[in-house]
């Protein structure tokens, strides 16, 4: 079913759209098991196995359990015939909270535009640099620059919305070009923008303006090598959101505590 979604996730932009919109929902998820859950119930919002539920006082219903949704995760270790040490996969039956007695959604920290722009700020990799119209390039409002291996701002650009969509986009290049002499904007240009579009629906930030075109395409039109390009998208975002995080957090702590005075 993975290779199943992934090569429909390459031969068309619509599907390709729709897995990122399920990794966004679970980052933590692996390829295989976004593409798994996109093929069996592209809905799912929360998953859980019926221990995950029970842990939340809350139960699958009798008529639903039938209808679970597999996902793969690691299982013993074992040896090869060559010394080498292998992982058994094994299948896992997971539910969504749609599937349970109690339906409510966890509640879900919210992050204002202008802390997750400052939460960026503070753990790009590279620094930042505001420069005025002329001295941008054509077309462009934010920019990375490898020679300088700084992020250019165009002066006066005050849509905060904007700003996050093209910062991430930039940060993703600028992790990408890391150590690569040769590194091509062009080539890797769908990787950046995906990377960034699944940044805005993890936090919330609006979408509307992405359009997707095209899709991750390989030489060999290899599952596999669809997935290599949907991890590359995954870990990028996952790293910028990481990094996000502990300011994030120390911003959600200090507005609590001023909430309590």
């Amino acid at each position: 079913m993975a290779n199943e979604m992934a090569l429909s996730v390459g031969a068309d932009p619509k599907v390709f759209q729709s897995y990122l919109d399920m990794q966004s929902k679970f980052p933590s998820y692996s390829v295989n098991n976004a593409l798994l859950v996109l093929k069996q119930m592209p809905q799912a919002t929360q998953l859980g196995d019926l221990s995950y539920w029970k842990n939340q006082k809350n139960y699958i219903r009798r008529n639903e359990l039938n209808n679970k949704v597999l996902i793969l995760e690691p299982g013993d270790e074992y040896r090869r015939e060559d010394g080498s040490v292998g992982t058994y996969i094994n299948a896992k039956k997971v539910y969504d909270i749609s599937q349970s007695k109690n339906t409510r959604h966890r509640e879900t920290p919210l992050n204002d535009i202008n802390s997750l722009i400052m939460a960026l700020a503070n753990s790009s990799p590279v620094g930042f640099k505001s420069i005025t119209p002329e001295q941008m390039p054509q077309g462009y409002a934010v920019m990375y620059d490898k020679n300088s291996d700084k992020i250019y701002l165009r002066n006066g650009l005050d849509d905060a919305t904007k700003v996050f969509q093209l910062t991430t986009m930039e940060i993703a290049h600028a992790m990408m070009a890391k150590d690569n002499p040769h590194y091509d904007r062009n080539e890797n240009h769908l990787t950046a923008y995906a990377s960034s579009y699944m940044l805005c629906k993890q936090y919330g930030v609006n979408t509307d303006d992405f359009i997707f075109e095209v899709s991750p395409q390989s030489e060999t039109n290899e599952p596999q090598d669809i997935k290599k390009e949907l991890a590359k998208i995954k870990n990028i975002a996952n790293d910028i959101s990481n990094r996000m995080e502990p300011t994030l957090v120390q911003n959600r702590s200090t507005k609590e505590k001023s909430y309590e005075r």
